[in-house]
């Protein structure tokens, strides 16, 4: 499953509440700003991986702005135009 999120609101609260009951059962979701498939309980607690929480777009941009794009962090283009959550996958399930 593929959500895109508009890029002219914030939008942070809601996708957490979307990704909270699509990964009830189990799962990961993939954001635009890391490589990491996030767990359900990594997206609730604020876990940290390579500097961003999930979905924390504000963080990324900050950091392409003040260092130039990081090699680990690859998003596609569209970024800038919108905020995605590329995949929500139940484990052992189907997506």
């Amino acid at each position: 499953m593929q959500i895109d999120i508009s890029g002219r609101i914030d939008g942070t609260a809601e996708v957490h509440r979307m990704v909270a009951l699509l990964l009830e059962h189990g799962g990961v979701a993939i954001d635009d700003y890391t490589p990491h498939p996030w767990t359900l309980p990594e997206i609730v607690s604020g876990t940290v991986i390579d500097g961003l929480r999930f979905f924390h777009f504000r963080g990324y941009h900050e950091r392409i702005r003040g260092h130039g794009r990081p090699d680990s962090l690859t998003p596609p283009a569209q970024v800038h135009r919108s905020k995605r959550v590329r995949g929500c996958h139940q484990l052992g399930g189907h997506s």
